[in-house]
Formats: C-alpha cells, structure tokens, sequence
C-alpha cells in the first residue's frame, strides 16, 4: 500500500523530479570539468621542455 501511495503522492514525484534535474545538472558539470582537465594536461605536455642537462 505505501508503495502505491508514493508512486501517486506528487510530493514524491515532485522530490524525484527534482532530483532527476539535479543528478543531469551534475553530469553536466562534471564532464564540462573532465574536458576541461583534459585541455589542460594536453596543454601542459606541450609546453613542456626538457632540461638542458638530458640534450645530448
């Protein structure tokens, strides 16, 4: 019976909504973050240089 009652009562639908909403806005930062990582360790392998002392 409290099963039933969740599945209808819009309080609980409104919480699963909203929770839905939050978890895709979280996806969507956390791969905007994981690119972002990547753009900078690709930047990083660029601009590296090796130290003057391992030129043969």
């Amino acid at each position: 019976l409290a099963e039933f009652v969740k599945k209808r009562d819009k309080r609980v639908i409104d919480m699963q909504m909203k929770r839905s909403v939050e978890m895709e806005k979280k996806r969507e930062e956390e791969r905007v973050k994981k690119a972002e990582m990547a753009r900078l360790k690709a930047e990083r392998a660029r601009a590296y240089e090796e130290p003057e002392w391992t030129k043969v």
